[in-house]
């Protein structure tokens, strides 16, 4: 940490946020924990800040966002009295940004640390226009002649474009059995370096409209990757980019499913409120029943945790309505949605409003409803499942069910799936002088043990 003049502007903020500085110690340390740093800050080390001391990045974009929140407008690393690289992330050229993000999901640190923060004023949605009035938000700046496609006729933009639908729906398999760990950093870098130059071929009319769908969909998955990797600031950018894309083309399901994905993420990090805002800018009665039913599911969600009962059950009954009538539907290529999923939501819709009998009863609908290939959510949903029912006393059948979520995951490269390992071993401690529970905690442990190595030695 580098020691400087005093920061009065920190000092400043300080008092406009009526803070103390543990308050802000404690703000910035969630923050962080959001970014999936294991931060300690307390209120000496404010002190510090106050002093004079710069602390290491990506300190100082915590601090900014931590003050954001609080005072409910932008606040900079540079306003707060940081020097340094400023976020500007924002304010890039697309191929700039996706080329940001590729380097973050590869090797480079210096690029993770400068998009690893959520930023809660990122979750505000554009508005959609229609017609000529549509803003063009696709910035290309910055892509030049080099990255032009050069001689591009409709034709061959149709091979390229079956080429990258091939690969979006071969990763999201990947994605769905083996977790995010696996092809986030290949994905980023298929969508900077491959498909998204093709935005600068000289198209218009259908080509350009379905090149800008499926740039937008392997925008989103490469959210979805980074968000099951517990990278909340790549993961959001990535939505972001998908959602814009989806408007500058005039996609409306891209753009509902990129809401809903942010609602999702938002609901996971707990901004309630946001995550319902998100949701309901999804909505509209021009996209077809599929997505309709999916995002009624997660208005559902939304409402129930902010405590809207009447309403959440509501619109998850207005879901399965809607999937009942969506069967015949194929299935969007990022994001899918059947019964498994809307069984899953109508869990958390209960346990939200307090009800743990028939969220357990949810879950156990929802287990046999994902298919082989959808590892992932079914191991994720065993975990779930053995919560509830520890959480009601029903040690043995917690034990069961967590040795089956054990018999699922070795395979999984996905924090989401680490996570819920570290939590049922947490919760099952105090049980630790039953038998079952004490072999079932021991197998964890090897589990635990075994993930860790293989994301040590998995390609970062």
């Amino acid at each position: 940490m580098a020691r400087g003049p005093s920061n009065d502007f920190l000092r400043a903020l300080l008092a406009e946020a009526e803070w103390t500085g543990q308050d802000l110690a404690r703000a910035v340390n969630v923050v962080g924990a959001e970014a999936g740093l294991g931060l300690r800050y307390g209120r000496a080390s404010v002190s510090q800040w106050v002093s004079g001391t710069r602390p290491r990045d990506p300190g100082p974009a915590l601090v900014a966002e931590a003050l954001s929140r609080r005072l409910g407008r932008s606040v900079t690393a540079a306003e707060a009295g940081f020097a340094g690289e400023p976020d500007v992330w924002w304010g890039w050229s697309l191929p700039a940004k996706l080329a940001e993000l590729a380097a973050a999901a590869g090797a480079d640190r210096r690029a993770a640390r400068r998009v690893c923060v959520y930023r809660l004023a990122a979750c505000e949605v554009p508005v959609w226009r229609t017609g000529g009035g549509r803003p063009q938000v696709t910035d290309l700046r910055g892509a030049g002649d080099r990255d032009r496609p050069v001689g591009w006729t409709a034709r061959m933009a149709g091979r390229e474009l079956e080429l990258a639908t091939i690969v979006v729906r071969l990763l999201s398999m990947v994605d769905q059995s083996y977790g995010g760990g696996v092809m986030r950093a290949p994905a980023s870098a298929f969508l900077a370096h491959v498909v998204g130059p093709w935005l600068n071929a000289p198209l218009d009319g259908r080509a350009r409209g379905e090149l800008m769908a499926v740039c937008s969909q392997l925008a989103h998955l490469c959210g979805f990757m980074s968000f099951d990797d517990h990278a909340q600031g790549p993961a959001q950018r990535f939505y972001r980019t998908s959602l814009l894309i989806a408007s500058d083309g005039g996609r409306r399901e891209e753009f509902a499913w990129a809401l809903r994905a942010m609602s999702v993420q938002a609901h996971s990090l707990g901004h309630f409120r946001p995550a319902l805002q998100l949701a309901e800018s999804a909505v509209s009665p021009r996209l077809t029943v599929l997505t309709r039913a999916s995002v009624s599911g997660q208005v559902a969600v939304a409402l129930a945790s902010t405590g809207s009962r009447r309403r959440a059950l509501r619109e998850i009954g207005k879901a399965e309505e809607l999937l009942d009538r969506a069967l015949d539907t194929p299935s969007h290529s990022v994001g899918s949605y059947h019964r498994a999923a809307l069984a899953f939501q109508k869990a958390t819709v209960h346990a939200h409003l307090h009800d743990p009998g028939a969220a357990l009863e949810a879950l156990r609908e929802a287990l046999p409803l994902w298919s082989a290939a959808e590892r992932r959510s079914r191991a994720i949903t065993l975990a779930r499942m053995a919560e509830l029912e520890l959480g009601q006393g029903l040690l043995e059948e917690a034990v069961a069910t967590a040795h089956r979520f054990l018999d699922d995951c070795s395979q999984i490269h996905s924090a989401r799936v680490r996570g819920a390992l570290t939590g049922l071993r947490a919760r099952f401690r105090p049980h630790g002088k039953n038998q079952a529970a004490r072999a079932l905690l021991q197998r964890a442990a090897q589990a635990a043990n075994a993930l860790g190595t293989a994301q040590r030695a998995a390609p970062v």
